[in-house]
């Protein structure tokens, strides 16, 4: 992110690495700063994923706690 912080899928990439590496609350605010420069840049795929696992996460917090 520090080369290229305007390059969406990265945001993606590295909120799905940490959610695989069980550090799902600091996937979060990677996926809600990725959402927007996906927004901006036009890259639909990207915003639409980090958009649902960001739902999902939010929505695991809601059970859990």
């Amino acid at each position: 992110l520090k080369r290229d912080p305007k390059l969406s899928v990265l945001y993606l990439e590295l909120g799905k690495a940490l959610e695989a590496a069980n550090l799902a609350a600091d996937a979060v605010p990677v996926y809600t700063s990725g959402i927007p420069i996906a927004d901006k840049n036009g890259d639909l795929m990207p915003r639409n994923q980090m958009q649902s696992r960001l739902a999902d996460l939010q929505k695991k917090a809601d059970k859990s706690g």
